[in-house]
């Protein structure tokens, strides 16, 4: 038996009292809540979640849009939305942009064809006019990790004030030639992290240096070689900060290389706090940034907003959630 109907039956109850107990959401006398439970955990029913919130005229399915899984920083956001959401009985499905826009105009236009219960963007440009678009047509979205538009839901951290903390730790373990591996100046968390790279010099009456930035286009390769021209070409510098923890891990590699030591001769620090820093050799100092909770806030204001939505026909007032950053020290650094 696995049916509501072998249920009710086993019971003496009628279908709907059935799926009354299971949605929660309407008052059964205790007794016969409890009946039902046990008569659903003895025969093994599921109820068909999507199913019966097609039935409400509700829609079951949270989008969560990346750049890509790949980058070891969205597996553990999109846990922490799933955490929450699968709780509710919504179904997650994930949408891989490549960093295509195109792909996301497709994801986008998509999802207003076809409907869906609400968004979370990890993808957001400047330049993102589709997501705009989304928001434009009512439906509940909000940002992670990329996010600048104070008129969206957002969950962030503070990225200029987070790499300004880490360069003070450079500057504390006595660096004073400190380069930097910058990022895609589109991407608004980039920009920030790398003006919290020159103020923390500035404060700190520190020159600063065009020539010691390194600019990433996401080639590890040209990131190894240009790390490696970097410091034959200015001896000096006794560090360098990443942008992310990636490239981090590329920049050690190629300090190694060079067959100098981290971080005797050349501090070395991150940003993320992906975990398999903590098992390179030396391990790396980063920015802790909690993703599985940023996932899970993001998560748990999305179904807030739905929630509001179906009560009251319109949405709360957005806000940013901005959640704290810590640097984890390690061997890399002095």
């Amino acid at each position: 038996m696995n049916r509501a109907k072998d249920v009710a039956q086993l019971c003496g109850v009628s279908i709907s009292t059935v799926s009354r107990v299971l949605s929660g959401k309407t008052y059964v006398k205790e007794s016969t809540r409890k009946r039902i439970l046990e008569a659903v955990e003895k025969t093994g029913y599921r109820p068909n979640i999507m199913a019966q919130n097609l039935k409400l005229g509700k829609n079951s399915v949270i989008a969560i849009i990346v750049p890509s899984i790949d980058n070891l920083i969205y597996p553990p956001l999109v846990r922490g939305i799933e955490d929450v959401v699968n709780e509710q009985n919504y179904i997650v499905t994930i949408c891989n942009t490549d960093e295509d826009e195109e792909k996301e105009t497709h994801f986008i236009n998509r999802f207003l064809n076809r409907g869906l219960a609400g968004l979370i963007v990890a993808t957001l440009r400047k330049k993102s006019t589709q997501i705009k678009k989304f928001k434009d047509e009512n439906f509940p979205i909000v940002l992670t990790n990329r996010a600048y538009d104070k008129s969206f839901d957002t969950v962030i951290v503070d990225n200029h004030q987070a790499t300004y903390k880490m360069i003070n730790v450079l500057i504390s373990g006595g660096c004073k030639h400190i380069a930097y591996a910058s990022a895609d100046p589109d991407l608004f968390l980039y920009e920030q992290r790398f003006c919290g790279y020159k103020d923390a010099l500035q404060d700190a009456h520190i020159p600063f240096k065009k020539e010691y930035i390194m600019e990433d286009n996401g080639d590890p390769n040209s990131l190894y070689g240009k790390t490696k021209n970097l410091l034959k070409n200015h001896p000096e510098i006794d560090a360098v900060a990443a942008s992310n923890d990636f490239r981090a891990f590329v920049i050690s590699q190629a300090v190694t290389d060079m067959g100098l030591r981290i971080p005797q001769d050349i501090s070395v620090t991150g940003f993320d706090g992906i975990e398999v820093g903590k098992y390179m050799t030396p391990s790396l100092t980063t920015v802790y940034q909690p993703l599985r909770e940023m996932g899970a806030c993001a998560a748990k204001r999305l179904l807030e907003q739905i929630n509001h939505k179906e009560q009251t026909g319109s949405f709360l007032p957005p806000e940013t959630i901005v959640l704290p950053t810590e640097i984890i020290l390690r061997q890399s650094t002095r």
